[in-house]
């Protein structure tokens, strides 16, 4: 067995370099399980219309399914920490799949809202493990380059899986976009058991190691601007399709199209912060991606006063660019930023990490679905680029004070 600097001898690694197959694995999985996540908002209008809500009620499916994960997340985390993250992971994709074969079927909207809870906690995870994993599998000074390498499945995610959800929930049906994406969940957790090594584990999640989490004097700091900055993104990102509909008057095709543009810059925002975050640093990177987020949404009341035309459009674009350079990077390089603080951590870290995306999911779709429900303004969506950009800078504050912090104790 060999063992890493400040793993415990619970945490197994294997020789560098690892295997691209096992990577490129955990990667398609990361793919499925951000399909499985996104790919809802892109549906948000044809499920209200199917199941006879709101389009802010139908928000609140996905809302509760980020609240599942957040809650479940480092619960399941710790059940499993024993587990051969093999197996772990592996289990996390078939039973993913089968509760999308479950929201298929739905007969309604609350028993599509309880399905989607226990997906989420099928699906919870995933995406922490495989970071875990990716970092037992190389040296430390590849850490940041190979776990934004696994996390470019949900960059990819979002350029494929969210505008094709949407496109697809119009031509054929939402229901439909659920069969395909259990079908993938089931491919990714077969690819998954048959290429990432045995014998690899993490250590014991026990009260010992959250007392520790506790006790470190930056870990909660780097955690919470997760939780932030996600809750930023997703008041209006929740209610995309339908802000691009009220802003724009956008047609199903165009909606796509721009959702498609937000997934490429995320995926190339993704693979440039992977190869720049060993050289400077992945606080410098998280700052720098909470902040084109934030020039995202000041382009956003722009895109609001100019409404459709080509102006509207362009503007459209330039907010879909620099939101999507800024999100999946911001997630990867705070990955990393946690795992370097406290290696012997990595996999409370980690997974609590997962959980404040998704805590800032859910917090973020409860506000915009108040928002809506409301309507403050005409149309209602407008408001609620005005609502996150407070909330980024937040974000950014709290970034910086988590790195002085580290910066004061070294």
């Amino acid at each position: 067995m060999i063992c890493a600097p400040g793993q415990s001898p619970h945490q197994q690694s294997v020789a560098s370099p690892a295997p691209l197959s096992a990577l490129l694995s955990l990667a398609f999985g990361n793919f499925v399980i951000g399909s499985g996540a996104l790919a809802f908002i892109g549906m948000l209008d044809t499920v209200a219309v199917d199941l006879h809500v709101t389009p802010a009620a139908a928000g609140q499916i996905a809302g509760v399914f980020s609240l599942g994960i957040c809650i479940s997340g480092p619960i399941l985390s710790a059940l499993t920490s024993r587990s051969e993250r093999r197996h772990v992971l592996t289990a996390s994709l078939v039973l993913f799949g089968v509760g999308h074969v479950a929201a298929a079927l739905a007969p309604g909207y609350w028993s599509l809202l309880a399905i989607r809870v226990l997906t989420a906690f099928a699906g919870t995870l995933f995406t922490p493990q495989a970071a875990a994993t990716a970092s037992l599998l190389v040296a430390g000074e590849r850490r940041a380059s190979t776990m934004a390498f696994v996390f470019l499945g949900w960059s990819l995610a979002a350029v494929m899986g969210l505008p094709l959800g949407a496109w697809l929930a119009v031509q054929l049906s939402w229901r439909a976009a659920m069969w395909i994406i259990a079908g993938l969940s089931l491919a990714a957790a077969a690819l998954v058991s048959w290429r990432v090594p045995r014998g690899l584990f993490v250590g014991s999640i026990d009260a010992a190691a959250w007392r520790e989490l506790t006790r470190h004097p930056a870990l909660l700091r780097v955690v919470s601007v997760t939780a932030i900055h996600a809750s930023g993104q997703f008041v209006l990102f929740s209610y995309l399709v339908v802000a691009y509909r009220e802003a724009l008057g956008a047609s199903p095709n165009l909606i796509a199209i721009l959702l498609g543009v937000s997934g490429v810059a995320g995926f190339s925002g993704n693979v440039f912060a992977g190869r720049i975050g060993d050289r400077v640093g992945p606080p410098v990177v998280i700052f720098g991606a909470i902040a084109l987020m934030l020039g995202a949404f000041v382009v956003w009341l722009g895109l609001f006063a100019a409404g459709p035309g080509p102006l509207g459009v362009s503007l459209a674009v330039l907010a879909a660019l620099l939101w999507g350079s800024g999100n999946f990077s911001a997630n990867s390089m705070q990955q990393v930023r946690l795992v370097n603080l406290a290696p012997a951590l990595s996999s409370v870290s980690v997974a609590l990490n997962t959980s404040a995306i998704y805590l800032g999911q859910f917090i973020g779709a409860g506000l915009g679905g108040l928002v809506l429900s409301h309507a403050f303004t005409q149309p209602a969506t407008r408001a609620l680029p005005w609502i996150g950009l407070p909330i980024f800078v937040i974000a950014l504050w709290v970034s910086a004070s988590a790195q002085r912090r580290v910066e004061q104790t070294r």
